[in-house]
Parts: C-alpha cells; sequence; structure tokens
C-alpha cells in the first residue's frame, strides 16, 4: 500500500523555533486530524535536524509503518461486514 499524504509531515520556521505538522487519523472520524509540535529553538538546531527530529516522532506514532491501519477504515469494514451499516 503507498503512502498516504501528511506521513512525512512538513517543518515551518514560527516565533524563532522549528515546528513540526502532520496528519494523524483519529478512530471513528472520516477527517484526519492536524498535529503540530514543537521540535527545537532555531538557533540551536538547523531545518534538516528538525526534520529528521519530525521523522523520528511520525516513527514513534506508528503513523508510517507499513501495517499501520487506518483507524476510521476499520470500523467501516466491520459495521459493512455484519450488514449494519445501510448502502446509499
Amino acid at each position: 500500500m503507498s503512502r498516504r499524504t501528511g506521513q512525512n509531515g512538513t517543518i515551518e520556521e514560527r516565533n524563532g523555533a522549528w515546528r513540526g505538522r502532520f496528519l494523524v487519523d483519529v478512530p471513528g472520524q472520516m477527517e484526519r486530524q492536524k498535529r503540530s509540535v514543537v521540535l527545537g529553538v532555531k538557533k540551536e538546531m538547523t531545518k534538516s535536524e528538525a526534520k529528521r527530529k519530525l521523522r523520528e516522532i511520525i516513527r514513534q506514532e506508528g503513523i508510517d509503518l507499513p501495517t499501520y491501519v487506518i483507524p476510521s477504515t476499520e470500523s467501516l469494514v466491520r459495521e459493512y461486514s455484519s450488514g449494519s451499516r445501510r448502502t446509499l
């Protein structure tokens, strides 16, 4: 399965600090939630170091793993297989 958009994250400089942004799947919702984390002060860290730190945070969340299952699709599959969900 190919990667979904938002799994690499983006880096931006805001108020003298590097901030990383990425998307997280929320169980029971079709829309993904935007997450933002402060990675470090710009004076003490380069943009490349900030990217590496963001990749590590995303890896710890488990979002970029090939075995990752999107929570919202897992519940939809169960509903369809049990016949409790109506078709449009």
